[in-house]
């Protein structure tokens, strides 16, 4: 887990499993250091290249009236034939990745399973 400034991409954390069913959630606290321009943050929770949750959270400008700090959370069922890591990573978006001079901070990020017997998932 990382406490500082992360790049486009960069695995804030993650989780290694053992075979098996699980609902898997994911924590972390994002804060725009930025005092001129707000970002927007996408982030994705990971089994290999399988999505199993993603969320994304607008900043604002570091010091302004709206909240420049958030946390984010994810949750979301996997299933898991052979034992395998889940990744939490995030991206400052903007209509498309974009660098930015001032990168926002990730800080205590958290991946947490709990090993269930059956696993039904619907999406919409």
């Amino acid at each position: 887990n990382i406490d500082e400034p992360f790049v486009n991409g960069q695995t804030l954390g993650t989780l290694d499993l053992p075979a098996g069913n699980y609902i898997v959630m994911g924590k972390l606290w994002l804060d725009n250091q930025d005092s001129t321009s707000g970002r927007a943050i996408r982030c994705s929770m990971k089994k290999g290249a399988e999505e199993i949750d993603r969320g994304k959270s607008g900043l604002a400008v570091n010091g302004g009236r709206s909240p420049d700090e958030q946390v984010m959370t994810l949750i979301g069922g996997t299933e898991l034939s052979t034992a395998s890591r889940v990744a939490l990573s995030c991206d400052v978006y903007n209509g498309g990745p974009e660098t930015p001079a001032t990168p926002p901070n990730a800080r205590w990020t958290r991946l947490t399973a709990i090993r269930v017997e059956d696993l039904t998932r619907q999406t919409r």
